[in-house]
């Protein structure tokens, strides 16, 4: 006997999650010291709100996403070569998690940071 399902109805993913998903994909790219979480960020994180989304802007544009990711990268890396690496991880992970298009992702250098004995 061939069992078949037929589900109907919508699944949503909230912008706050597919921010969560770009964050840790660009944190696992080698070069990527951090996100930066901006000035709301900030705000919102002393007000007591978890904010797993930080430096990371997704607009909706109907089906498909556009995501913006504000970085700061180790010193000494080739800051095209790991910006072009961070596009590359987080679109594919955004989409094989979330099923849903990614059109652009902008990989926005903020700052070059120094890594310490401990890191």
């Amino acid at each position: 006997m061939e069992y078949k399902e037929d589900v109907k109805g919508n699944v949503i993913v909230s912008e706050d999650v597919v921010s969560a998903i770009a964050n840790l994909a660009a944190t696992e790219v080698e070069g990527v010291a951090h996100l930066h979480q901006g000035i709301t960020g900030g705000i919102a994180e002393r007000l007591g709100k978890k904010n797993n989304s930080k430096g990371v802007r997704v607009v909706k544009s109907g089906d498909e996403l556009i995501i913006d990711l504000f970085v700061d990268v180790d010193f000494g890396v080739q800051v095209q070569e790991t910006a072009q690496k961070v596009q590359r991880k987080v679109k594919t992970t955004v989409e094989a998690m979330t099923g849903t298009r990614v059109i652009q992702v902008n990989v926005n250098v903020d700052g070059v940071r120094m890594k310490h004995a401990t890191d």
